[in-house]
């Protein structure tokens, strides 16, 4: 049992004061194993700046104050595309 506002991170994800993950199952922590598609980990902070470098608005989590997360859950995110609404994609 761990609450998530003494072992979260990244900038991007905010959490209330008494919201906890139990990671018994997963071996892992929460932000590698349950948030996926979020840009904001140490290794993607050092390569790589989109907020600074690109001026892109990202996908951004946010966690109530008393929510209980669970060993194997998954968080998709929306994988922070900044792709305009008026381009074609194929």
């Amino acid at each position: 049992l761990w609450y998530l506002k003494d072992i979260v991170t990244n900038p991007l994800i905010e959490v209330g004061e008494y919201s906890y993950y139990s990671g018994y199952y997963g071996h892992q922590n929460f932000e590698d194993g349950c948030v996926r598609y979020l840009w904001g980990d140490a290794k993607s902070r050092a390569l790589f700046n989109p907020i600074e470098q690109m001026g892109w608005h990202l996908d951004k989590l946010i966690i109530g104050n008393y929510v209980c997360i669970a060993s194997g859950v998954v968080i998709l995110m929306g994988g922070n595309h900044n792709h305009h609404s008026e381009w074609i994609t194929v």
